[in-house]
């Protein structure tokens, strides 16, 4: 496991997978930093209108020890796939893996983008991807997460939100000091914050 744009081995792995399945390396393109696409473009004759659709997997590690025990627990002090990472890239490539079996099976108007995304976990990874172009030509794109689901089924979310995301915010509380003689002048920051910090925990994420 690797954190937030340092996934330089988990790309390696990722690539070499690729390319011993016939991908070349020419064909796959780089996008913040740690970041790469992969289209799979069909062979069979072509069908109606052309079409790129791309799935994406989010690759870093949280920066945290993993206390479990698995086999394949992380070893790193500082890094580990508490949030499913590695279930979606394994769940990509082997998507790729029947994908790339089944191209003469795929039109050859028609293609599929491999999007595998750094930095999700507070880095921005997926603004910075988009930014630099990973989505040019695309027409839909779906992104994924491991889910609470009965084993062999999925769930496709509707428009609009899904689930909370982290948002970084300051509250700067001002006071104004007096002397203990006049505790009425006093504008006690830390008696306005108390209230404020228990009201805030109240609102529903």
């Amino acid at each position: 496991p690797e954190t937030g744009y340092r996934e330089v081995r988990t790309k390696e792995k990722l690539i070499s997978w690729l390319i011993k399945r016939g991908a070349k390396t020419q064909d796959i393109k780089h996008f913040a930093k740690t970041g790469f696409t992969y289209d799979i473009v069909g062979t069979h004759a072509m069908k109606g209108p052309k079409m790129t659709i791309g799935f994406r997997a989010d690759m870093d590690a949280l920066q945290m020890k993993e206390l479990n025990t698995f086999p394949h627990a992380s070893i790193y002090p500082n890094a580990a796939h508490m949030c499913g990472h590695d279930g979606h890239m394994a769940t990509l490539i082997g998507t790729a893996d029947v994908l790339m079996q089944s191209k003469n099976k795929i039109p050859s108007n028609k293609a599929i983008r491999l999007i595998f995304q750094p930095a999700e976990e507070g880095g921005n990874g997926g603004e910075k991807m988009v930014l630099e172009g990973a989505l040019a030509g695309l027409d839909e794109v779906y992104a994924y997460h491991s889910w609470s689901l009965p084993y062999g089924k999925f769930g496709i979310s509707k428009e609009g939100i899904m689930t909370t995301r982290v948002v970084h915010f300051q509250i700067d509380v001002q006071g104004k000091g007096s002397h203990g003689a006049y505790p009425e002048k006093v504008h006690d920051p830390i008696a306005a914050l108390c209230p404020t910090y228990s009201s805030i925990n109240t609102i529903l994420s």
